[in-house]
């Protein structure tokens, strides 16, 4: 994309903190994951037009207009973020303090990804009331969830006398997807390590965002999060974030985290669902 008409002033001010460097980095990063977005678009609506699920052509139409208004509205979101003055101001920011420190420019390499966890890190630090809950999960809390959750797996066990490892099995519409559950210590407890057994592309991509999943050290909601991967329906469900099947690279919504829906007034009470993501949308 071309610079806009208007021209935003270029900043004369100080070198920049550490903080504001990184939230220039992340906004930048956020512009990156735009483009990636609209990259998909080509892709999603082929998707779109060749799923083997519709039952009659106004199926076909009706899904191909939703994919159609998402990719319009991801186009202008990436349109509106890039022409924007504050960008503009941003990146020639960038420009000047290039210049004053070019040495170390050359020196060193700047990573795409990655700016927008350290800026959320660094918000975070600064709540001085920031106190992340510490769950202990005992040898009775395990048995607990084992018992609970065992039969809405087909397999749900120790694999090992020592009880460091637990073998899962999910069923989804007839095919079996596994995972091994291992037991880690650190100076703040038992964390479970979730890996999806297969090798292949997909299971590669479920460690990887297991990994990254809240409350590592409660087994109960580490295995209410397996239970998620059997429903096939949430495994053909567009990202909830973005909206699209495909996200950046051509990957798709593997990870799976809860979400609120708004409160039903009737029942007076919010409901908490299981929904799809990408990775890059987490």
């Amino acid at each position: 994309m071309a610079q806009p008409a208007h021209s935003a002033p270029i900043l004369q001010t100080e070198d920049w903190a550490e903080e504001e460097f990184v939230a220039a980095l992340a906004e930048l990063e956020r512009i990156q994951r735009r483009i990636d977005r609209a990259r998909a678009i080509p892709g999603n609506i082929v998707n779109t037009l060749t799923r083997r699920s519709y039952s009659n052509p106004q199926d076909i139409q009706r899904s191909y207009m939703r994919t159609a208004k998402q990719s319009i509205a991801t186009i202008d979101d990436l349109k509106k973020s890039w022409e924007d003055a504050a960008t503009w101001r941003m990146i020639q920011q960038f420009g000047q303090e290039k210049n004053k420190h070019i040495d170390l420019v050359r020196q060193y390499e700047i990573g795409l990804w990655g700016w927008v966890s350290r800026e959320e890190a660094l918000s975070a630090a600064k709540q001085k009331d920031f106190e992340q809950e510490k769950i202990r999960n005992t040898e009775e809390d395990e048995t607990a969830a084992l018992a609970e959750y065992a039969p809405k797996f087909k397999t749900c066990a120790w694999d090992d006398e020592d009880k460091t490892r637990i073998n899962v099995e999910v069923d989804r519409a007839g095919t079996a997807y596994r995972f091994e559950i291992r037991k880690r210590g650190t100076k703040d407890g038992v964390v479970y390590d979730v890996t999806s057994v297969g090798g292949n592309y997909e299971s590669e991509a479920i460690s990887t965002t297991m990994w990254r999943r809240p409350s590592p050290q409660d087994i109960f909601a580490t295995l209410e999060m397996l239970v998620a991967y059997g429903d096939n329906d949430l495994a053909k469900a567009d990202c909830a974030k973005c909206g699209q099947y495909f996200g950046l690279g051509g990957s798709k919504p593997f990870s799976r985290r809860k979400q609120r829906i708004a409160s039903d007034k009737r029942k007076g009470q919010d409901r908490i669902t299981w929904v799809a993501l990408h990775e890059s949308c987490l």
